[in-house]
């Protein structure tokens, strides 16, 4: 009868012990499926128009800051914005020392380190420019370039066929779009790449149109995107961040944001 006792005392605890197992595998599975709420994410930007910028008090704005405030405030994760210049910016994706970067375009290069969201939230046409009294006439015939002198901010995907022909001409890399204006005026540039969003933050339209001769066809139609650090394993941040920015879209919210920065 002592034994009996003894194997149902046994059975018991086995059993109770089953059970609490059984528990803390579901609640960890449970947790498993939660957002990813109260962490913290690092992004980074670069000085960019209308898609992340800092005024003169330190403040913030842009298409991609207001994207990045609503998804982590739905998500409930806390997220800082530091703007840098782009290679560094850029350099700080590779390293880990940033999880997300806002805006940049895609490249072979680049995606060697940067995992890009399945979207992108804006696109820009870029061109070469000249000042309005130059001569030279860009046909989309990379050979017509040889021996030019061509202006382009540092970091910028200027397209697998310039990149792919770098030798053909002379490429200077520059860290700001107002050297680029004066490089050109001070004829140390025949051409310089950009798109007429940059120039619309010095000039107005028609000032541009004025000073400056926008060539076409256009080198390439970049897509601006999310970059998130290979260098740290974000797949389930990412994955609920795209998943936001969907119901975002659904909502017409990013319909709203762009339209607000015309950016439509």
């Amino acid at each position: 009868m002592k034994d009996e006792s003894r194997i149902d005392a046994l059975e018991s605890g086995y059993y109770r012990e089953g059970s609490s197992l059984r528990i803390q595998l579901i609640l960890l599975f449970l947790f498993l499926q939660l957002p990813v709420f109260g962490k913290s994410y690092r992004f980074v930007g670069t000085s960019f128009p209308k898609i992340v910028e800092k005024s003169e008090s330190g403040k913030v704005s842009g298409l991609g800051v207001e994207i990045v405030q609503l998804i982590c405030k739905r998500l409930n994760v806390k997220a800082t914005i530091h703007l840098y210049p782009l290679k560094r910016a850029l350099e700080m994706i590779k390293s880990g020392d940033a999880d997300v970067i806002i805006g940049p375009y895609r490249s072979q290069r680049r995606s060697k380190f940067i995992d890009y969201t399945s979207f992108h939230f804006y696109e820009d046409i870029l061109r070469f420019y000249s000042l309005e009294d130059s001569h030279y006439s860009w046909t989309g015939e990379v050979s017509k370039l040889k021996g030019l002198k061509i202006g382009a901010i540092r970091g910028w995907s200027i397209g697998d066929r310039l990149e792919k022909n770098l030798s053909d001409f002379y490429l200077v890399r520059v860290n700001f779009i107002d050297q680029l204006f004066l490089m050109l005026s001070r004829h140390r540039l025949e051409l310089a790449i950009m798109h007429e969003r940059a120039l619309s933050q010095f000039y107005t339209k028609d000032e541009i149109s004025k000073n400056f001769k926008a060539h076409s066809p256009a080198i390439i139609s970049n897509k601006g995107y999310f970059g998130f650090s290979k260098a740290i394993k974000h797949d389930d941040f990412k994955k609920q961040f795209e998943s936001e920015f969907k119901k975002l879209e659904k909502e017409g919210v990013i319909r709203d944001l762009k339209k607000k920065y015309s950016l439509l």
